[in-house]
């Protein structure tokens, strides 16, 4: 049986550029994390790019990047586009919850960005 998320808990932004942490409890009530780490950037109007991480962002140093293409790439968005489904997740509505620093907009829209590019190349 597939792992699915449960319950989402908190997405939260870092102080090292824009880093984006989230946290969800699965069906066996296990934590589970993906991290989108900021790559060095120095000057703000520079596009943003990220690397991805199937673990909190205090342990990314312990975990292999997530490549693009990859089978675990693909199985981490299909899990987050079935919790979206499941949940009937607003995009809209997370948006707007970005004034209560939930960052689970942004890093929802990180991610879409990553499906698109893959769909081109």
């Amino acid at each position: 049986m597939a792992r699915k998320l449960k319950q989402f808990i908190s997405c939260d932004i870092y102080r090292d550029g824009g880093s984006l942490s989230a946290k969800w409890v699965d069906d066996e009530s296990n934590d589970w994390f993906i991290t989108l780490h900021i790559n060095d950037w120095d000057n703000p109007d520079d596009i943003k790019t990220y690397r991805l991480f199937n673990c909190n962002i205090n342990e990314i140093e312990h975990h292999s990047q997530i490549m693009k293409n990859s089978s675990e790439h693909l199985e981490i968005t299909n899990l987050l586009e079935n919790w979206i489904l499941v949940n009937q997740i607003n995009l809209d509505f997370l948006q707007q919850d970005l004034i209560n620093d939930n960052r689970l907009y942004d890093l929802l829209q990180e991610l879409k960005k990553e499906i698109i590019n893959k769909k081109k190349s």
